[in-house]
């Protein structure tokens, strides 16, 4: 679903207004009436042996309703206004992306798998040598809502010199932020993964940025100019 609302309103002859307001709204979660799935099995079990075929039997597992929905909420608006032999153009363009997303429940109903018949009847998952095994997670943040947002302005002078010489200059302002967490769910990466002083509390947020290429500051606007930044 992408919903847009354009107005363009003529404040006089020579100032224009015009105004955009756009948004974007998907939902890509599955699952089917989790609850009563798990009031029938509240759990997963998977066996690969036996079987009509010698190929093992169906696996028992509920449906979780994971996923993730996403939002994008835009607003532009351009101003222009004609002066003489000038015509003036104001801008902005804001733009936040939201996703919301469950993923972190994928792994958390008890799974036990088992690679051989006799070790189901006994209830025995320690025999590794048939490929037995149970897990579960216990995410701290069974959702995360991912943020990103950008900003974007500028101002510009199409100047008519002559009846056949147009000249155009100005100035745009980029700002774009990096994916944040709500829940401070991104561990910094401050060090090679799980070394020495790596830190990954659920406290610790994304805040490194790593910067190529020349950076010169403006006094007055504090402007960086032919810098790329990642995050």
């Amino acid at each position: 679903m992408i919903p847009q609302l354009n107005y363009t309103y003529a404040i006089t002859q020579r100032l224009v207004n015009n105004f955009i307001l756009n948004g974007n709204y998907y939902s890509v979660v599955g699952g089917a009436n989790t609850a009563a799935q798990l009031k029938l099995i509240p759990l997963a079990i998977g066996i690969s042996d036996g079987g009509a075929s010698g190929g093992g039997f169906p696996t028992l597992t509920p449906t979780l309703n994971t996923g993730r929905i996403g939002q994008q909420l835009g607003i532009i608006d351009d101003l222009s206004w004609e002066i003489g032999k000038h015509t003036l153009q104001f801008g902005v363009n804001n733009r936040e992306n939201r996703i919301s997303s469950t993923a972190n429940l994928s792994g958390t109903l008890p799974s036990y798998s088992f690679g051989d018949l006799a070790d189901y009847a006994q209830g025995l998952v320690t025999d590794s040598k048939n490929f037995n095994s149970f897990s579960q997670s216990f995410p701290l943040q069974p959702s995360v809502h991912i943020r990103v947002d950008s900003l974007g302005f500028y101002a510009q002078d199409e100047w008519k010199v002559l009846n056949n010489l147009n000249v155009t200059y100005g100035a745009r302002f980029e700002y774009q932020g990096n994916p944040w967490c709500k829940e401070n769910c991104y561990s910094r990466a401050n060090t090679v993964f799980l070394g020495t002083g790596y830190q990954a509390e659920a406290s610790v947020p994304y805040t490194l940025r790593c910067r190529v290429g020349s950076i010169r500051t403006s006094p007055s606007w504090k402007a960086s100019s032919r810098s790329r930044a990642w995050g």
